[in-house]
């Protein structure tokens, strides 16, 4: 399809199309006769792997990679570091943690808002990052031997208010980095289309976790050796060289500054929405009447918006449903998180005869279903173009169901080990106990081998590659143009309230409903893991008819498109400049397979 001569005057208004960005100093590398300056203009500044963005891409990956690996190290020693360093008993360390995992989740969505109202995505990053840096910093203070160079000793008392001002730092950092880095990443490609931000996508989760791979390890170390102040020590150097990276490139990121009535427009068109629609006169005439509540605040039926501006509005209230999907996944997730282990530890880990052969790490697993998303996920960022040429409509949402049935044969396969597992036990000898070599602590553990755990690790890895790279994505391209940090945010935040509070309803429930002999305990040997993998498989079952109901007739935003032809988004510019076209879009509807548009004609 062809741009009019109109759409095309529209295309220059659209944030890092326009025009006059070809023309513009891409941070001192290159100029434009036009602008009075002496140097060689690169005309191909729009073309994917022009040098510029390469680097802009791969200094902020970099940077996602060595910020995951400090915030997750230290999350996952964090339990540890308060029993043994702190000394807190009674299970206060795992509340206290627990109390920080329910508000975390809700932190994102304000930092997204920040960034996109008042402070830019890039400022926000800065800030996420240098307070993460401070509180991963007090926490390796915290545990530095003052007591050997000093007569005096730091209390305990003391101790604890260190670490709680560290951590409550490193998670407002979090609040303020988390929903603005993908997002910032996605703007220095978007102009190549969305085949690119969906490439995007995918390297960007493959850093994340890649961070998350190479913490676990570090993690086990501090926990094994003992050494937190080493451990911190570490995770603050490659933060620290993370921060530097990003830093090192400031003036050639492509960044929309922020617009201050972005989300006041959005409160403003609910309201105004609402009002018209109940002091309007009732219209007759369908082609006069709104389509829907929030239609009365179009220009068009009397309201004070654009068109477009009332459509992101509506478009983006859409997404919430599709949002639910992945919550619902987290509910599950965050018990494969929790009880996978807890069944591996209950497990035959020797190589060889028990007791005196080697054994696995408790850290394998973990670092294993890592190593799935990492071979994967390139993986499938090159194989989904392909089966688009061969007909087949590749979507977001339809990816993520792919994602939520590898889900359901992971926890499948945990129910029929778990079964077996406890059948094993119930022989003569098919029991021993089993000493955690980091806590102390002794299991009762079946003699059956903790390989048969292979394939529901495995499932989970490929279902992780699937649903979060997926999410991130339909979470960027759907949310409206200015908020695409709220977007984000809300994404982080449905996840979160499905890993945590979702999670424990859920527990309550299926205890209350098997009071005789409750499915869901902390001695799973106790309990009946079996049954409940099975309730898990039933609420991903309904998951994905959910997700089928919603997706059926859901309509793509294709926010560029749409701006070329109805007037595109004026008075926000770059301030660095980017791609000079809009590319071939990657996804229409879910519900039509016809080949999706192309807009031609834009300014080269």
């Amino acid at each position: 399809m062809s741009v009019k001569p109109q759409e095309l005057k529209a295309l220059e208004n659209i944030p890092l199309v326009g025009s006059q960005f070809l023309t513009a100093d891409h941070g001192g590398t290159g100029s434009s006769p036009e602008n009075g300056r002496k140097g060689d203009y690169d005309d191909r500044a729009h073309e994917p792997d022009h040098p510029l963005h390469r680097r802009a891409i791969t200094h902020i990956l970099f940077f996602e990679t060595f910020i995951s690996i400090a915030f997750l190290g230290v999350r996952e020693a964090i339990v540890l570091y308060c029993i043994n360093v702190l000394f807190y008993v009674d299970g206060g360390a795992p509340k206290m943690i627990d109390v920080y995992a329910a508000v975390v989740p809700c932190l994102p969505v304000f930092g997204g808002i920040l960034a996109d109202v008042l402070a830019g995505s890039f400022r926000m990053i800065k800030i996420g990052a240098f307070t993460t840096l401070a509180g991963v910093l007090l926490l390796t203070l915290d545990v530095v031997p003052f007591e050997n160079w000093y007569a005096r000793t730091i209390s305990i008392q003391a101790k604890r208010g260190v670490f709680l001002v560290g951590f409550t730092a490193m998670f407002l950092g979090y609040g303020c980095y988390g929903a603005n880095v993908g997002p910032f990443a996605a703007r220095q490609v978007e102009q190549a289309g969305e085949k690119a931000v969906r490439t995007l996508f995918h390297w960007f989760y493959w850093s994340t976790t890649f961070g998350l791979a190479v913490s676990l390890p570090i993690a086990d170390y501090v926990e094994r050796a003992f050494n937190f102040g080493v451990g911190f020590g570490v995770l603050s150097a490659l933060l620290i060289i993370g921060i530097i990276v990003l830093m090192s490139l400031r003036h050639d990121y492509v960044e929309i500054p922020p617009q201050r009535d972005a989300l006041t427009n959005v409160v403003r068109i609910i309201f105004q929405s609402l009002k018209n629609r109940f002091s309007s006169k009732e219209v007759t005439d369908d082609k006069q009447k709104p389509k829907g509540t929030l239609d009365h605040s179009k220009q068009e039926f009397g309201g004070s918006f654009s068109r477009l501006k009332v459509d992101e509005v509506k478009h983006l209230l859409k997404t919430l449903p599709a949002f639910h999907t992945v919550t619902i996944y987290a509910v599950v997730y965050f018990f494969i998180i929790e009880t996978y282990l807890e069944q591996y530890k209950r497990l035959n880990p020797y190589f060889g005869e028990i007791g005196n052969s080697g054994m696995m790490p408790n850290v394998f697993y973990p670092v294993y279903g890592s190593v799935v998303v990492l071979v994967l996920t390139p993986v499938l960022c090159y194989t989904y173009p392909w089966l688009q040429r061969k007909g087949f409509k590749i979507t977001p949402l339809r990816r993520i169901g792919v994602g939520i049935f590898f889900s359901v044969l992971s926890v499948v396969s945990a129910s029929l080990v778990e079964f077996r597992r406890k059948d094993v036990m119930s022989l003569d000898g098919g029991t021993f106990n089993l000493t955690d070599t980091v806590t102390g602590d002794v299991y009762r553990a079946s003699t059956l081998h903790c390989g048969s755990q292979l394939p529901q690790f495995t499932f989970s890895g490929v279902a992780e590659a699937f649903i979060r790279v997926a999410g991130l994505e339909f979470a960027y391209l759907e949310g409206p143009d200015n908020l695409k940090g709220l977007s984000t945010g809300l994404y982080i935040l449905m996840s979160g309230v499905g890993s945590y509070i979702l999670a424990r309803i859920l527990v309550l429930i299926v205890n209350a409903l098997s009071t005789a002999s409750p499915w869901y305990v902390s001695e799973i040997n106790d309990g009946h893991m079996e049954y409940f993998y099975l309730i898990l498989a039933g609420v991903l079952l309904f998951d994905m008819l959910y997700l089928y109901l919603i997706s059926r007739n859901y309509d793509y935003a294709h926010w560029r498109e749409r701006a070329a032809q109805e007037g595109g988004y004026p008075g926000n510019e770059a301030v660095t400049p980017g791609y000079s076209r809009v590319a071939e879009t990657s996804s229409g509807s879910d519900a039509d397979a016809s080949p999706t548009r192309n807009i031609e004609g834009a300014p080269k």
